[in-house]
């Protein structure tokens, strides 16, 4: 998977987060009614589970831990009050270098 398909499983989290939301709300209420010590969350395939370790930590201090790459997601930075102008932040999801004329194209083609 490249980079610029990440918008798919991020789609397809959305999709199936929201198909449980309509038709198995009790199975969210039930863990987040269970006692946690701690929340540990994959930022980058977790793409929900920060909205869960925000709720836990909020309503019963419930501390979390963050699996992240140097390059946070943005939702990671923002609530963590890490976050840099937009116009200032790398891409993330920026596409991989195909042809001569792409930037870069060259210098790994010397690898």
């Amino acid at each position: 998977m490249h980079s610029f398909q990440m918008s798919h499983v991020f789609v397809a989290g959305d999709i199936i987060l929201g198909h449980i939301i309509e038709h198995h709300m009790e199975k969210i209420l039930e863990v987040l009614n269970q006692e946690w010590d701690v929340v540990i969350l994959d930022e980058l395939f977790g793409m929900h589970a920060h909205t869960f370790a925000m709720i836990l930590n909020r309503h019963q201090q419930v501390p979390y831990i963050v699996f992240s790459t140097t390059l946070m997601v943005e939702t990671t930075s923002s609530n963590m009050a890490l976050s840099r102008p937009w116009t200032s932040k790398p891409c993330m999801f920026s596409p991989i270098p195909e042809h001569p004329q792409d930037r870069h194209w060259l210098d790994s083609q010397q690898v």
